[in-house]
C-alpha cells in the first residue's frame, strides 16, 4: 500500500510538519523518529527529505546521540561523498 512518503506533496507537507509531529514527544524519541524517518526517506533515494529531516534534528535535539551521527551523514552529503546505504 501506498504511504504518505510515496506521494510527493504528502512528502512534502510533512516536511514542513516535522517539527510539530515531534513536538510533545521526549527529547530522545522525538530525536529517534527523526532519524527512523530519515533512514525511510534515505532508502527511497529522497535525498533532500533525509536531509531536511536530519537538519531538523540536528538543530531540535543537539545534545541527543543520533544527532551526532545526523551531523556526520550531512556534512559528508554536503561534501558530495557517494552515499551507499
Amino acid at each position: 500500500s501506498k504511504t504518505m512518503l510515496d506521494n510527493e506533496l504528502q512528502a512534502d507537507q510533512l516536511l514542513g510538519q516535522l517539527s510539530e509531529v515531534v513536538r510533545d514527544l521526549p527529547a530522545q524519541q522525538a530525536a529517534m523518529q527523526l532519524w527512523a524517518l530519515a533512514e525511510e526517506h534515505r532508502r527511497r533515494g529522497q535525498w533532500d527529505a533525509a536531509e531536511a529531516t536530519l537538519l531538523e534534528l540536528a538543530n531540535s535535539y543537539p545534545d541527543q546521540p543520533v544527532a551526532q551521527a545526523a551531523m556526520r551523514w550531512l556534512l559528508e552529503f554536503w561534501a558530495g561523498e557517494e552515499l551507499q546505504w
